[in-house]
C-alpha cells in the first residue's frame, strides 16, 4: 500500500483500519522532526567537519589570497607604467631645457638659442648664461645672466619660467626695437618733427663730452657691411661703440617685421660650434672683415630657424618662413643697414650728423663715463 493513496483514503474518510494506522503514523513522525528542527525536543548536535570540506575551504582562502595579491600588483604595475613609461613619453614632447643636442662645451643649448634671439631681435642685450631647474612635469625656472650691450658692467639677472612650452619673461627683457625708431627701417618710413631734431642737435652741441648718449642712428642712406666696419673704427677712436646694426631684411616699400640686425662687435655666450652650416656663428677671434661678418648675419638666421621649434617657447618668435625670407633676401641683395644703435659723446653724435652719416639721432639714454 503506497502512502499517498492512503492518506487520500484518510482524508476522504475511507481509510481501511491499516491504511489509518500508516497515515497517524507518518504524521507523528513529522510532528517529532519539526519539533527536533525547532529545538524543543533536543539540541542541534555538532557534527565533525568533513576532511573534503576543509581541503575546499583552504584552496578557496588561498585562491581570495591569490585575488588580491595579483589585483595590488596590477595596480602597482599600472602606476609604475604611467609613471616611468607613459609621462616621460608625454613629457618628451615638450621642449627640455636641460637637455643638450649641441654638445657645446661650456655653453648649453639654452644659451645658444637665447643667445641667438637677443642678438637678432634685442639690440641692448647680450645673453651670458641661463641656468635651468626642474620643478615639475615639462616646467622648469631659468635665471638669465645677461649685459646691456651698451654699458656692460656687472651681470643683470632675469628670472623666466617654462611651463609647457610656455615661457613666461619679465618685462623689459629681451625687448624688440621699436619699427619707427628709425627713419627708413621698413614701409611706412617715419621722419621725426623737424623742431625735434633741432633740439637734440643743439643738445649735442652743448652737452659735455664726459656723458654718453646711447640712441637709435638713421643714416642718410644704407651702409654697406664695409662700411659699417669703418664706422665702427671711427667711433672706436672717440669713445664711441656700434652696439647693434639694423639689416634691411625687405623692399623699402615692404614690411617684413620684426626688424632684425646683429651685434657683430660685442662679447657675450661662447658660440663656438663645429658645424659647417653656421660658418662665424661665433665671431669672436674671426678677422675682422666684410664676409665674416655677412656670413655671421646669415649664420644666426640659420641657426634661429633650425632651433624654432625650441625658440618658439619664447615670446614674439617669428615664423620658420620668416628666417626663410630674410635669408632670400640679404642673399639677393646683399647686407646693407638702414641704421644702428650707437653709444657715444655727444660732440660724435653731432659729428654723425655733421658728416652726412646720420639723418635723425633719437636718444634713448644718458649716462656719465667714469
Amino acid at each position: 500500500m503506497d502512502f499517498k493513496s492512503a492518506y487520500n483514503n484518510y482524508k476522504a474518510g475511507k481509510a481501511t483500519p491499516e491504511e489509518k494506522k500508516l497515515v497517524e503514523s507518518e504524521i507523528e513522525k513529522s510532528r517529532l522532526i519539526n519539533e527536533y528542527l525547532d529545538g524543543e525536543l533536543l539540541p542541534v548536535p555538532e557534527f565533525e567537519e568533513l576532511e573534503d570540506m576543509k581541503n575546499i575551504r583552504h584552496r578557496l582562502r588561498r585562491r581570495s589570497a591569490a585575488i588580491v595579491s595579483v589585483s595590488i600588483l596590477l595596480c602597482v604595475a599600472i602606476f609604475l607604467g604611467i609613471f616611468y613609461g607613459i609621462v616621460p613619453a608625454v613629457e618628451k614632447s615638450y621642449w627640455n631645457p636641460e637637455e643638450s643636442q649641441l654638445n657645446i662645451p661650456y655653453t648649453s643649448d639654452l644659451d645658444m638659442t637665447l643667445a641667438a634671439y637677443a642678438e637678432l631681435f634685442s639690440p641692448y642685450t647680450t645673453i651670458n648664461h641661463a641656468a635651468v631647474s626642474r620643478r615639475g612635469f615639462a616646467s622648469y625656472d631659468i635665471s638669465v645672466s645677461y649685459w646691456n650691450s651698451v654699458r656692460g658692467g656687472n651681470l643683470s639677472y632675469a628670472n623666466l619660467t617654462l611651463d609647457k612650452n610656455a615661457m613666461t619673461v619679465p618685462r623689459g627683457f629681451l625687448n624688440f626695437s621699436s619699427i619707427n625708431i628709425f627713419e627708413n627701417a621698413c614701409y611706412p618710413k617715419y621722419h621725426a618733427d623737424d623742431v625735434v631734431k633741432e633740439h637734440y642737435y643743439e643738445a649735442f652741441s652743448t652737452l659735455p663730452d664726459y656723458l654718453t648718449i646711447d640712441a637709435a642712428v638713421s643714416f642718410t642712406e644704407d651702409l654697406s657691411t664695409e662700411q659699417i666696419i669703418e664706422l665702427s673704427d671711427k667711433l672706436l677712436e672717440k669713445d664711441g661703440y656700434l652696439v647693434w646694426i639694423g639689416v634691411r631684411n625687405c623692399n623699402e616699400n615692404e614690411q617684413r617685421l620684426p626688424l632684425v640686425g646683429m651685434s657683430p662687435f660685442s662679447g657675450g655666450t661662447i658660440r663656438e660650434i663645429e658645424d659647417e652650416k653656421y660658418p662665424c656663428l661665433e665671431i669672436k677671434g674671426k678677422d675682422r672683415n666684410a664676409e665674416n661678418i655677412e656670413e655671421h648675419f646669415k649664420s644666426l638666421l640659420k641657426f634661429s630657424k633650425d632651433r624654432i621649434l625650441l625658440g618658439r617657447s619664447l615670446p614674439y618668435v617669428p615664423h620658420e618662413s620668416y628666417f626663410d625670407d630674410v635669408l632670400s633676401y640679404v642673399e639677393e641683395n646683399g647686407i646693407n643697414s638702414y641704421g644702428a644703435y650707437i653709444s657715444a659723446p655727444p660732440s660724435v653724435m653731432k659729428e654723425l650728423i655733421d658728416s652726412g652719416i646720420a639723418s635723425q639721432i633719437l636718444p634713448e639714454d644718458v649716462w656719465i663715463r667714469i
